[in-house]
C-alpha cells in the first residue's frame, strides 16, 4: 500500500479512529506479509540457484570422472594391446631360441662324436705304434740276448778247450805235442785278437763319448746364438734355423728333451780307471775268476736298453765316415805296435809251462767248474783276457743307452 492511499485512508477514517487504526494495522500486516513473501521467495530462489549450481557441479564432476575413467580405459586397452604384442614377440623369440638350442645341441653332439672318434683313432694309432715299438724292442732284446749267449758259449768252449789242453797227459809223442802246441798258439792268438778288439771298442767308446761331450758344447753355443738372434730378430728365418739345428742336435727328432751327459762322463771316467787297472794288473797278476764272467742280471738289464733311431741317414753316414777314418788310423798304429812285439814266442813259452803243469796234475781228478780260482791261476792270461772282454761288453752295453749314434756304430760290430 502506498503512502497516498494511507493518507486517503486516514482522511476517510477521521470519523472513526478505530477503523482507521485497524486499516493501518492491516496495511502494516500486509506489508510485513509481502516482505516475508519476498524474503522467502528470495531465499527459495537462492536455494534453487544453490541446488542448481551444486547439481551442475556434480554433473561436471561426474563428467570429469567419466572422462578420466574413459582415459584410463583407453590407456589400459593400449597397455593390453602392447602386452599382447610383447607376449607375441616373446613367444616368437622363445621359439627361435628353442630351435637354435636344438640345432646347437645337435651340432655339439655331432662335433663331440667326431672329436671322440678322432681321439679314438689317434689313441689306436698311438697304441699300434707303441706295440710296434715294443715288438721292435723285444726283437732287439732277443737278438742281443742271443748274441750274449753265443759269446758265453764261445767263452765256455774256449775255457773247456784250455782246460782240456792243460789237463792232458804230458807223455805224448812229438807230433801230438806239436799239434797241441799249435792249437794252444792258435787259441792264444784268438784271445789276443779278442783283447785287441776289446781295446779298440773301448777306444771307440771313449772317442764317441768325447765327441758327444764336444757336441753338447757346440749345442750350448748354438743355443746361446739362437737366444741372441731371437732377441734381435724374433721372426727371422735365421733364428728358426738355429733353433731347429739346436733341437736336432739335442734329440735328433726335434723333441724338447735335454741330452743327459752323465753316462758319457761315466764312460770317460770308467775308461781312465780301466787304464789304471790295466797298468796295475801288468805289475801284479792276482788270481782271477774266469768262470763267472759278466753277471746275468746286470747284462740283461743293460741289454734291455732299446736303440735310438732318431738321427737321419745323412748325419749317421757322415759320423760313420769320421769314425771309420779314425779306426783306420788306429789300426795302422796297432799294426806298427804289433810288429814290434814278439807275442808268439811268449805264447809258446806259456803253452810249454802250462803243458808241464798239466802233466804234473794229470793223475788228479779235474773238477768241472766249482773251483774257478785254481783254474784261473793255471791260466792267468786267459782270465785277464776274459775279464777285460767282459768289461768291454759292459762298456758297450752302457754305450747303447746313449742313443742312435752308439747303436749305429757299435751294434753291428759287437754282434757276431
Amino acid at each position: 500500500m502506498s503512502a497516498s492511499e494511507a493518507g486517503a485512508g486516514l482522511r476517510d477514517a477521521r470519523p472513526g479512529s478505530e477503523v482507521e487504526r485497524l486499516r493501518q494495522e492491516l496495511a502494516a500486516v500486509r506489508q510485513r506479509l509481502e516482505e516475508e513473501v519476498a524474503y522467502h521467495r528470495a531465499k527459495a530462489e537462492t536455494s534453487r540457484q544453490q541446488i542448481e549450481a551444486q547439481h551442475l557441479r556434480q554433473q561436471a564432476a561426474e563428467v570429469a570422472r567419466r572422462r578420466r575413467l574413459e582415459d584410463q580405459v583407453a590407456t589400459l586397452e593400449a597397455q593390453l594391446r602392447e602386452s599382447r604384442d610383447h607376449g607375441d614377440r616373446v613367444q616368437r623369440r622363445y621359439d627361435e631360441l628353442a630351435n637354435q638350442f636344438l640345432q646347437q645341441e645337435e651340432s655339439t653332439r655331432h662335433s663331440v662324436q667326431e672329436e671322440v672318434a678322432r681321439y679314438k683313432a689317434a689313441a689306436q694309432s698311438a697304441w699300434q705304434s707303441a706295440e710296434e715299438e715294443l715288438a721292435r724292442m723285444e726283437g732287439e732284446m732277443h737278438r742281443l740276448r742271443e748274441a750274449l749267449n753265443a759269446e758265453r758259449s764261445r767263452s765256455r768252449q774256449l775255457e773247456e778247450t784250455l782246460r782240456s789242453l792243460q789237463g792232458l797227459d804230458g807223455n805224448v809223442d812229438e807230433d801230438e805235442a806239436d799239434s797241441l802246441r799249435g792249437e794252444l798258439s792258435t787259441l792264444r792268438k784268438a784271445l789276443d785278437l779278442s783283447e785287441r778288439r776289446r781295446v779298440q771298442l773301448q777306444q771307440r767308446t771313449v772317442r764317441l763319448a768325447e765327441q758327444l761331450v764336444g757336441m753338447q758344447g757346440k749345442v750350448s753355443e748354438l743355443q746361446q746364438s739362437a737366444e741372441d738372434t731371437d732377441k734381435a730378430r724374433a721372426d727371422s728365418e735365421g733364428a728358426a734355423q738355429v733353433r731347429n739345428v739346436y733341437r736336432s742336435f739335442h734329440t735328433g727328432a726335434g723333441n724338447p728333451t735335454q741330452v743327459d751327459l752323465s753316462e758319457a762322463n761315466a764312460i770317460l771316467r770308467a775308461a781312465a780307471a780301466q787304464n789304471a787297472v790295466d797298468a796295475e794288473s801288468k805289475k801284479a797278476a792276482p788270481a782271477l775268476d774266469v768262470s763267472g764272467g759278466l753277471d746275468d742280471d746286470i747284462a740283461e738289464e743293460f741289454l734291455l736298453m732299446s736303440a735310438d733311431s732318431s738321427l737321419d741317414a745323412g748325419k749317421l753316414e757322415r759320423l760313420q765316415q769320421q769314425v771309420e777314418k779314425q779306426e783306420a788310423q788306429d789300426r795302422a798304429r796297432q799294426t806298427v805296435q804289433t810288429a814290434r812285439r814278439n807275442v808268439f814266442l811268449e805264447d809258446e813259452q806259456d803253452a810249454a809251462a802250462a803243458a808241464g803243469k798239466a802233466h804234473q796234475s794229470a793223475r788228479k781228478p779235474v773238477a768241472p767248474s766249482p773251483q774257478p780260482v785254481r783254474e784261473a791261476r793255471a791260466g792267468l792270461s786267459l782270465g785277464q783276457h776274459f775279464s777285460k772282454l767282459a768289461q768291454g761288453l759292459l762298456v758297450v752295453a752302457l754305450l747303447l743307452a746313449l742313443g742312435g749314434i752308439a747303436i749305429w756304430f757299435l751294434g753291428v760290430d759287437i754282434l757276431p
